[in-house]
């Protein structure tokens, strides 16, 4: 059995999955490895034609919009008159910056997302609620740093490693996803099983349905990659579409 053709195998072949239920357990793990990677470089490459566009749009209108800011750690401090107020063309993100205001209250922050004292950063929760976050720190010693040239670094590492960050944070995510669903099928394949004559030991169940998998995985990806394909599967049609390759691999 060929690990790297699998996931074209598992899409029509019968043959490929009686060689499975002959196969080890730690193949269908391998497999599981193998499909997260796929899946997580695809997520990644998806993110770069269509989501890095749009976060670099966010980030170059942040770092035009955004006040000249000086941090100390006695506080934020602005170069030009508070309050000031951006607010985002497209999103409607606002965030307000005044560096006079002590304390906010829910009614004072307005619209605003986010709101900026010399002292807290304001943080809108849902409803009323608000989540605040120290600035100051007058306990340590340091000097004046510019916010501005902070942001346009970050922004900078953050745009050349985004795909990496994203393969590396889908990986793990999409490996217990897959892992927890491949559990819950194996009780369905329990089932199957007391209809043969001949029972599969249950590490054999399981990993016929790491394989089974395959099927919905293609299809979410490409409802993914092509939102406007009738192509949803939901809880019960990934339940049906997974049973019955799960049964005629059984």
């Amino acid at each position: 059995m060929n690990i790297f053709l699998a996931p074209v195998s598992a899409l029509y072949s019968l043959r490929f999955y009686r060689q499975v239920s002959q196969s080890p357990l730690t193949k269908g793990f391998a497999y599981l490895l193998y499909l997260s990677a796929l899946a997580s470089l695809a997520f990644a490459l998806l993110f770069l034609v269509y989501g890095k566009p749009e976060l670099q749009k966010l980030t170059s209108w942040l770092e035009q919009s955004l006040p000249p800011l000086v941090y100390s750690p006695q506080g934020l401090a602005m170069n030009v008159q508070s309050p000031q107020t951006i607010v985002h063309p497209e999103y409607g993100l606002a965030i307000t910056f005044d560096m006079a205001k002590e304390n906010v209250s829910p009614e004072e922050m307005g619209n605003a997302i986010i709101f900026v004292t010399s002292k807290r950063l304001y943080v809108r929760q849902r409803g009323d609620q608000m989540r605040i976050y120290p600035l100051a720190r007058p306990e340590q010693a340091g000097h004046q740093v510019s916010v501005n040239e902070v942001f346009k670094r970050v922004f900078e590492v953050f745009n050349r490693l985004i795909v990496f960050i994203i393969f590396v944070i889908a990986f793990p995510l999409f490996f217990i996803w897959k892992l927890l669903a491949a559990l819950f099928y194996s009780v369905v394949g329990l089932l199957f099983n007391l209809m043969r004559k001949t029972k599969l030991s249950y590490p054999v169940l399981l990993n016929v349905c790491l394989f089974a998998l395959t099927p919905v995985t293609f299809v979410q990806f490409l409802k993914l990659s092509f939102p406007a394909l009738p192509l949803g599967l939901g809880f019960w049609g990934a339940l049906f579409l997974t049973t019955i390759y799960l049964f005629l691999g059984i």
